[in-house]
């Protein structure tokens, strides 16, 4: 919100600029300041992890010590260890980070991350092909189309999961009335049936691609944008925005993974939509000067 704010402020009208002020001041101030210094204290809620921004970089240490483990310099390995552990080559998993990174951090890593960068600069200097193995793997399912004849093309169709919404798995979740009551056999038989067969099925696995809703899709509209030369094309920033986060996704073809693609699925058919509105306006602005 705040990055189409200040695209929107140099888009618009210097009338209109006051409100894109006045939402970038409001989001700065609930998100930044209101909710964690005050209503997290207050509720006892601790804040994400450093870990969650760091996950593709971690991802990458973990592969580079798992390969080239004897490469890597005495100092440089023992600050990816205070980090991430002396087991993380046994932990690495390409499909996702959450194995590497954890859950938490602890604060006593702090002084660790500016060593630690420099150590992930000397492995990408050393071994930049390792690093981009690393990378490509977590974003697998944005460029990825599924082949119906393919085994794991499950992993690149937006999957259903019906099964995790009860949270029936958690300690003491049928005094907490967390259960399905009866029904768990039929939605796990639904939620199989949908993933397993339906979309997968030929046709229909291309409309539920997670590479064609994230990245082909966006790719046709900013092409079209561009070839009809459209002059105001703000409208895009969102789309723009949302496509640029997804990169940095700490898994992709699970089911985790589906969170950061659902934007990119509820915004498309309105980026449509507004392709074709901006050539049905330029249209009756051009008929307009000619009379």
């Amino acid at each position: 919100m705040l990055i189409c704010c200040i695209i929107l402020f140099f888009a618009v009208s210097s009338i209109i600029r006051k409100r894109a002020v006045g939402v970038f001041t409001v989001v700065i101030s609930v998100f930044m300041i209101l909710m964690p210094k005050i209503v997290f204290p207050v509720l006892r809620i601790q804040e994400g992890g450093k870990q969650e921004m760091l996950a593709v970089p971690l991802q990458q240490s973990a592969l580079l010590v798992k390969r080239h483990e004897n490469d890597v310099s005495r100092q440089d390995l023992e600050v990816i260890y205070k980090i991430l552990g002396d087991d993380v080559a046994d932990r690495y998993q390409w499909w996702a980070s959450d194995n590497v990174k954890g859950y938490s951090w602890d604060s006593q890593n702090d002084q660790y991350l500016g060593q630690y960068a420099i150590a992930w600069i000397h492995g990408l200097a050393s071994h930049p092909e390792t690093y981009v193995e690393a990378y490509v793997a977590l974003q697998e399912a944005w460029l990825g189309i599924p082949s119906p004849t393919d085994s794991n093309a499950g992993d690149l169709v937006m999957q259903t999961y019906a099964l995790g919404s009860d949270h029936y798995a958690l300690p003491d979740s049928v005094k907490l009335g967390l259960c399905f009551g009866g029904f768990k056999n039929a939605v796990q038989k639904l939620q199989e049936t949908i993933n397993d067969h339906i979309a997968r099925a030929p046709i229909v696995n291309l409309l539920c691609s997670r590479a064609v809703w994230s990245t082909w899709i966006f790719v046709f509209v900013l092409y079209e944008c561009i070839r009809r030369k459209q002059r105001h094309c703000s409208w895009l920033a969102p789309y723009v925005v949302t496509f640029l986060f997804l990169w940095i996704s700490p898994a992709t073809v699970t089911i985790e993974g589906m969170r950061y693609l659902i934007p990119m699925v509820m915004i498309a058919p309105l980026m449509l939509g507004m392709l074709g509105s901006g050539e049905q306006t330029n249209s009756a602005q051009a008929a307009e000067d000619e009379r």
